[in-house]
């Protein structure tokens, strides 16, 4: 029987998703915009959207299937690991993609934002959307999305890939741990059945009790 610590496992495997959602919504909370665990295929695992009057108006609006188009291609842009894209949408906004790692391997990746730059210009963005928007947004409703200098969000990525690295690693020790068990349980069990079989003295009825034993497996 193949040893379990042979195994390799995927994103989906090694993933709890109401404790993982708990650690993202906290990620939120604390720094302001939304975080979306994506596998490596590119399908949605999670997500914690930050609550702001900015997205929510641009998903009214028909500028909506420009948003669904740049999540698209966020969700499967090519990424390496230790590697941090950053990536401007239509509407102006900034979002950070890291990956999401397990033992070295990239398991999958985390997509945060909306944010901005200190240094974008709020006019500039409300302007730009007055032709792409139905009803534009106001600069109080830009102004809102977190501001982030480069070397916070440097922090900030670096602090969630270890809290989300920690994650993984727990899981799958759980899991490791628990399917260890389950397979030295039922070695032993293969074990006393072949030990019972191997000696003549059982009776038919024997017999079958031990095939009824065994179908309870």
């Amino acid at each position: 029987m193949e040893s379990v610590l042979d195994e390799r496992y995927n994103l989906v495997d090694l993933l709890d998703p109401p404790t993982l959602k708990e650690v993202c919504q906290a990620l939120t909370q604390c720094f302001g915009y939304g975080v979306r665990v994506v596998s490596l295929e590119g399908q949605e695992m999670l997500e914690t959207p930050a609550k702001n009057d900015f997205c929510r108006m641009v998903q009214n609006d028909p500028m909506k299937s420009t948003c669904e188009e740049a999540r698209k291609k966020m969700a499967k842009a090519p990424l390496d690991a230790g590697q941090v894209l950053q990536s401007k949408t239509a509407c102006g906004m900034r979002y950070a993609i890291f990956p999401m790692i397990h033992q070295l391997e990239i398991m999958g990746r985390v997509i945060v934002g909306p944010f901005r730059s200190p240094e974008d210009d709020v006019e500039a963005i409300k302007s730009s959307l007055v032709a792409k928007m139905i009803k534009p947004v106001t600069a109080r409703q830009i102004e809102r999305i977190p501001a982030i200098v480069a070397e916070d969000l440097k922090l900030q990525v670096r602090l969630m890939s270890k809290i989300l690295e920690g994650f993984l690693f727990i899981n799958a020790k759980r899991m490791v741990t628990t399917r260890l068990h389950l397979q030295n349980v039922f070695s032993s069990r293969e074990e006393i059945f072949r030990s019972v079989e191997r000696q003549d003295s059982g009776t038919d009825a024997d017999r079958e009790e031990i095939e009824r034993l065994k179908n309870m497996f």
